[in-house]
């Protein structure tokens, strides 16, 4: 798994720089994109520390490519569900309970949640 997770983390490594117009160490990638320290980064790039699953869904949230999933052998969340929680933070409260209301309204009426 680690030469595939290394070729998926430069992928988008390189990716991130391209959006950002310049050249950035991996070390901001890290920190600034991952919100991993960068000897932890670095650790995991080179194959010396393992991945956990948690972290590979980190990756995957923190960079949005679902592939990191399909690496850590978890299935990818649904894409409205992980578009919604995304955002979340972004609505206001009064509006949260509103949405969460009308999601409830939709549930089929013999399901268990």
């Amino acid at each position: 798994m680690n030469n595939k997770l290394k070729e998926l983390l430069t992928e988008n490594f390189l990716k991130w720089q391209l959006e950002a117009g310049e050249t950035k160490l991996q070390k901001e990638f890290a920190e600034d994109v991952l919100e991993i320290h960068a000897i932890t980064f670095s650790r995991i790039f080179n194959g010396k520390q393992e991945a956990t699953k948690k972290m590979m869904v980190l990756f995957a949230e923190k960079t949005g490519d679902t592939r990191f999933y399909d690496l850590a052998e978890l299935p990818r969340p649904d894409p409205d569900l992980a578009k919604l929680k995304a955002i979340w933070k972004y609505i206001p409260v009064e509006n949260r309970r509103t949405l969460r209301e009308q999601g409830e309204s939709y549930v089929v009426k013999d399901a268990d949640y």
